[in-house]
């Protein structure tokens, strides 16, 4: 069993949305009317965020019937491993603000605290099954038994990445100094045809290391500050499993639709919480 946490005050974040290139902001509200994490955009009601309204590829996007809200991977991430629990999402702008690129600042300001409360024992018991799924060369697998661990592999054919590999326990300690301030990457020859698309409008050297043919073209955080940020992604998308994480998650060039292609078929093993009718992701009040 584990303590999980509750907000006692609002929180705002507010900046550029790194795919819309436009000013966004959202707050986070306790929720005393519901035990799991909602979101609210204007207009509408409050929707709960599960992995069948998760698309992909360029970042984690939330859909319910034409309304939608993206960039909510860094968010989740920090909200899963802290364990927050009654939280409403206020979303101006239909993205997450990009912030510095990676999930440091939400971590910085939920880990503090005077913004929390003691929440309820949960039960953090694993998936009894391991699973494993693949796309194309991609892999992602869960192994039960033992504290929460993960090992992710990347490989891209750029003089500067190459094969990296990152291997660790995750607690709220080393999350906070090793995969928070791991910030988002992108490559400058690929910057004109993803801005066609619509996406990546808001990337900047503030908020994105971007490299060009030789390498980035800023300082790095850590020396293998690429494969560092896929587990932070990885990190948001296991958030849609609801409760703690433990065992073991091992990824070899992955991403969002591998992430929840893994997510999905967990909760929709006959030992999961689909099997028995339950919520796909999160309990109700």
């Amino acid at each position: 069993m584990m303590k999980t946490r509750e907000l006692k005050r609002t929180l705002e974040f507010e900046g550029i949305g790194v795919h819309s290139g436009k000013g966004v902001r959202c707050r986070l509200l306790p929720d005393t009317s519901f035990r799991g994490v909602r979101f609210l955009l204007p207009g509408g009601p409050p929707r709960l965020a599960d992995p069948f309204t998760a698309s992909t590829p360029n970042s984690t996007v939330l859909e319910w019937k034409g309304e939608r809200v993206a960039t909510v991977e860094h968010l989740l991430a920090v909200l899963h491993l802290l364990r927050y629990r009654r939280v409403m999402v206020e979303v101006q702008g239909g993205e997450l603000p990009i912030l510095d690129g990676s999930a440091l600042p939400y971590f910085e300001a939920l880990s503090d605290p005077a913004v929390f409360s003691p929440g309820e024992e949960e039960d953090s018991g694993p998936f009894p099954s391991p699973l494993r799924v693949q796309e194309g060369e991609g892999w992602a697998e869960y192994s039960p038994g033992g504290p929460f661990r993960v090992e992710y592999g990347i490989r891209f054919p750029h003089p500067a990445i190459g094969e990296l590999t990152w291997r660790g326990e995750i607690n709220e300690e080393t999350f906070g100094r090793e995969i928070a301030p791991a910030r988002t990457f992108g490559f400058l020859k690929q910057a004109q045809e993803l801005r066609k698309r619509g996406l990546a409008l808001g990337a900047s050297l503030e908020n994105t290391i971007v490299l060009d043919d030789q390498g980035p073209l800023s300082p790095l955080r850590f020396p293998d500050e690429y494969v560092r940020h896929k587990v932070l992604d990885l990190l948001g998308d296991l958030f849609y499993l609801g409760g703690g994480l433990t065992g073991v998650w091992r990824v070899f060039r992955g991403g969002h639709s591998l992430h929840l292609a893994l997510v999905r078929g967990l909760l929709a093993l006959p030992s999961g919480p689909l099997a028995s009718g339950a919520p796909p992701s999160q309990g109700g009040a």
